[in-house]
């Protein structure tokens, strides 16, 4: 199962179910012969700005609270973080003249949208354990005449093409539910995150 979050607002009832499934489980390794789920869960989160590990692992825990809710599971839960993998593309934002963008004399400055334009994906690697690998779709944008996502500043003279940075993220995870056996595996995923590090201009 997939889900896409932009903004998340906090509210007291998720952060009252996250005291109450996630803070009494004690730290506890599986074994091999517990039963995992087949589909992944994934979070896919995007941001204006880096966000710390502990606020990703925040988020997730809550989105998380809410499929749990959904799938009626009252059991306690634990959720257990892997490494956080990291990628960095960079992309030439779409729309663009072919010979580049040029304010002469004194520069100026685009407008970018957040979404759409030209697209690709990274793979970021993982521990085995972990998934070994996970691949993300990103996209850089498109120049747009109304400012609706970004700015990127141009310099004065010459022709220039503007490139957007983004960082990747990727947060793996497991949960566990307490069950009359014990600690059992009850499905793994990953948190993806996406924010834009800044534009870069090169020479058209």
């Amino acid at each position: 199962m997939i889900r896409k979050y932009k903004t998340l607002k906090k509210s007291i009832s998720i952060i009252t179910c996250l005291v109450m499934i996630f803070a009494i489980a004690p730290p506890v390794h599986a074994t091999e012969s517990l039963i995992e789920q087949d589909v992944p869960v994934v979070f896919n989160f995007e941001f204006d700005e880096e966000k710390s590990v502990d606020e990703i692992r925040a988020m997730t825990e809550a989105a998380l609270v809410a499929e749990l809710v959904q799938s009626r599971i009252s059991n306690p839960i634990r959720a257990e973080w892997g490494p956080v993998g990291r990628a960095h593309p960079s992309g030439r934002i779409g729309l663009q003249p072919p010979t580049g963008v040029h304010f002469h004399p004194f520069g100026g400055s685009v407008h970018v949208t957040r979404s759409g334009g030209p697209s690709g994906s990274v793979s970021i690697g993982l521990p085995t354990q972990w998934g070994a690998s996970v691949s993300v779709g990103v996209s850089f944008g498109n120049r747009t005449d109304s400012f609706t996502g970004y700015n990127a500043n141009i310099p004065g003279w010459g022709s220039w093409f503007v490139y957007r940075d983004i960082t990747v993220e990727v947060h793996p995870f497991r949960v566990y539910e307490h069950t009359g056996a014990g600690w059992v595996l009850l499905s793994r995923g990953h948190s993806t995150v996406q924010f834009t590090r800044g534009f870069t201009v090169r020479p058209a």
